[in-house]
């Protein structure tokens, strides 16, 4: 299983792939594999450790049951599993999948890439929400123009506020 480990996205996606030559070529059993994934958190930088093993062919598709780790809070790897029919929880999750390899790859390299950006978006979001709601009490004293000063704030504080209500 160490000899098929790939990093990608910079390190934060540490992948293996066991098949099933893999399988009998050494005489494993499917039980054997299980703490490979714990080993592959312990890489440095890794946000996202996951083990790819091909199960017996079932029928003309043959399916991966995918194992995937978190080593911190940076991603969810249940909201993961999740898109593709599995379960598990924040930091341990899994799913089975007949997606061909490189389709494989492709999505979870994009989720990978997806949370800490809606993370930083949500951030930045819930700041200007924070600032715009913070706006009327910091403009000028100066007459007609402050009401319309607070006007403006509090119509662009609205417009924010649905766009997050849609983001949602």
């Amino acid at each position: 299983g160490l000899t098929n480990v790939k990093r990608f996205e910079g390190g934060l996606l540490t992948l293996t792939h066991l098949t099933l030559d893999d399988f009998r070529l050494t005489g494993a059993d499917e039980s054997y594999s299980e703490g490979l994934v714990d080993h592959l958190r312990s890489v440095e930088g890794t946000a996202v450790a996951g083990l790819v093993r091909d199960l017996l062919p079932n029928g003309a598709a043959s399916k991966r049951k995918v194992s995937l780790r978190a080593t911190d809070d940076r991603i969810d790897v249940s909201r993961i599993a999740r898109a593709q029919g599995g379960g598990g929880h924040r930091q341990a999750a899994g799913f089975s999948t007949v997606l061909p390899w490189d389709e494989l790859v492709a999505f979870l390299r994009g989720e990978v890439q997806r949370q800490p950006q809606e993370v930083v978006a949500q951030g930045l979001g819930h700041e200007l929400v924070d600032l715009v709601a913070h706006l009327p009490r910091h403009a000028a004293d100066d007459g007609p123009r402050r009401r319309v000063g607070r006007r403006a704030a509090l119509g662009e504080r609205q417009r924010v506020q649905e766009g997050l209500d849609q983001a949602d």
